[in-house]
């Protein structure tokens, strides 16, 4: 359930630490209170939470698909089937780690529960469903369909569900300058870095020292992945993308793949950073919450990092994956 939560949250808030926080804040105590070690829920909702920038929207696709130039469209619809592939990949792990330490849920499933639980957040699926139908049908572009959404869950939860009011709106506004703040001055401080790269032509000079390593496609897609799973480990995701993608397009013509099909590679790598220390916010978040160390938590990660790097392979190397739901925005 937990997994799955994060796959549903994942559609409206196209952020890891955002899904992270959220679902973790209301299920990594249910999972304690069902007999759970708490480093093992911490886990669970942290490999869970990095699906958020996978499954559209994304942030981190929409920054890819401004620095390339790709459709923003092309890429959400490139990461649907790649983030369920990820969340079922999650649940079977985390099946098999509850079946080998004789985890029991002690919640009886009800078909009634969730039809009611499903009803009541209905209207809530209206903001995924806008963000994506409008960039889709090319009613809206990706920041003012990111508006309407804004608006459509101000109205329904004001209006509808009743969760705020007028005096709760400060806080929310407040939090999310503060939020974009810190964004836009990581982008402003990689962009001059950016800037002082491409004057020294330091791009494409590190492309050529790659290609100068082999001219097999296979071979460079696993140099790219390597690298940018080490990048993700120590650097924040938005830093990484303006950083690295500059070199890594650069060689697109002679990895063979399409600049969306790219898109989520580069995605799901730094997606997997985040669930490893020292930047694994992901990680970080959850360990919080649960109250557990950074240590123990980042050990009981580790099968799931093992099969995220097996999906990033898959994802890497089968390219229908990702271009066959693309493609309908081609057609």
């Amino acid at each position: 359930m937990t997994i799955v939560s994060a796959m549903f949250f994942a559609g409206i808030s196209g952020s890891a630490a955002a899904d992270a926080a959220a679902v973790g804040a209301i299920l990594i105590p249910a999972m304690k209170k069902s007999g759970y070690d708490s480093d093992f829920a911490a886990a669970v909702q942290a490999s869970g939470g990095s699906i958020g920038v996978i499954i559209p929207p994304s942030i981190p696709m929409i920054i890819f698909g401004f620095l390339t130039g790709a459709s923003v469209g092309r890429l959400f619809m490139a990461g649907i089937l790649p983030g369920i592939l990820i969340g079922v990949s999650l649940i079977v792990v985390s099946t098999l780690v509850s079946i080998k330490y004789n985890y029991t849920n002690t919640t009886v499933f009800s078909a009634q529960r969730v039809w009611v639980s499903f009803r009541r957040g209905l209207l809530a699926m209206g903001a995924p469903i806008i963000i994506l139908g409008g960039i889709l049908t090319g009613i809206f572009t990706a920041t003012e369909s990111a508006a309407v959404a804004v608006v459509y869950a101000l109205v329904v939860g004001m209006a509808i569900y009743r969760e705020f009011g007028f005096g709760d709106l400060f806080p929310l506004f407040r939090d999310g300058a503060v939020i974009s703040a810190i964004v836009m001055f990581i982008i402003a401080m990689a962009s001059i870095f950016s800037w002082i790269a491409a004057i020294e032509n330091i791009p494409a000079t590190l492309a050529a020292g790659l290609l100068t390593l082999s001219d097999n496609p296979v071979v460079l897609l696993l140099l790219i992945n390597i690298v940018l799973l080490v990048a993700g480990t120590f650097i924040e995701t938005t830093a990484a993308l303006i950083l690295l993608v500059p070199v890594i397009t650069t060689m697109l013509p002679a990895l063979h793949i399409d600049m969306v099909q790219l898109g989520v590679i580069v995605v799901t790598n730094l997606a997997i950073g985040m669930l490893t220390p020292p930047m694994g916010i992901c990680l970080i978040v959850a360990a919080s919450i649960s109250g557990d160390r950074l240590g123990a938590v980042s050990l009981r990660v580790l099968p799931f990092l093992f099969i995220l790097v097996v999906d990033l392979l898959i994802i890497t190397f089968y390219s229908p994956l990702t271009m066959w739901m693309a493609g309908i925005v081609s057609a």
